[in-house]
């Protein structure tokens, strides 16, 4: 349970936090996700969600959202 991202994060410091997750997802890593961000906003932790119109697989082109995200938070 301590790997679990729901359980962890009430223990971790982050920089920065991006989670993003197709509406389409092949392994329902969707519900996964949003069960994270329901506890992370509980939790008053900032973060950045997208849901994006597409599965898991072939998604390259998301890079130009969370990269220059990651990039900020990590320089700052």
């Amino acid at each position: 349970m301590r790997h679990d991202p729901v359980v962890a994060v009430e223990t971790r410091r982050l920089k920065a936090l991006y989670i993003e997750c197709g509406e389409r997802d092949q392994f329902n890593l969707l519900y996964g996700a949003r069960r994270l961000v329901r506890r992370l906003n509980e939790l008053g932790i900032a973060h950045r969600y997208e849901e994006f119109a597409d599965n898991h697989s072939g998604v390259d082109y998301r890079i130009d959202e969370s990269l220059p995200f990651l990039a900020q938070a990590l320089s700052g």
